[in-house]
């Protein structure tokens, strides 16, 4: 795998990226899962040896399941919908994020480039987060 999460000023290298369509008793939505290894940080630095996950479990976002992910971008403005997180990251706790421009290039195979740029709220505070990797499609 291929690919970082960088938030604030630390970068994570990414480990597994994944996307899936799903439903479930309440609705369907879309499941991300972006995982990560340690960063190479000093120890007196505020992530030291977090592994943030960006995840989202059948979030309704507005992406089409039918449509090719090839080429689409989206904006995310909240970062709850009416029941639950839409998008959310995992450092210290199950934090939202929020603000987030999700850009998906040229799949193939069912895999493709992956970008997204978004605030997360870690521990309260405001951190910039941005995705760069190859995000492969999971059938349902």
């Amino acid at each position: 795998m291929t690919g970082t999460l960088t938030l604030g000023d630390a970068t994570f290298p990414v480990v597994q990226a994944e996307l899936s369509f799903g439903r479930d008793e309440q609705g369907h939505g879309w499941s991300f899962n972006v995982a990560c290894a340690d960063a190479d940080l000093p120890d007196e630095h505020p992530l030291w040896a977090r592994t943030p996950r960006f995840y989202s479990e059948l979030a309704p976002i507005d992406l089409d399941p039918i449509a090719p992910l090839s080429n689409q971008k989206l904006h995310v403005a909240a970062g709850w919908s009416s029941r639950e997180p839409l998008l959310c990251l995992y450092v210290f706790e199950h934090d939202e994020v929020r603000n987030a421009d999700l850009e998906f290039g040229e799949f193939q195979r069912g895999e493709g480039p992956f970008t997204l740029r978004a605030t997360a709220l870690v521990m309260g505070e405001p951190m910039t987060l941005a995705i760069d990797t190859t995000l492969r499609y999971v059938a349902p």
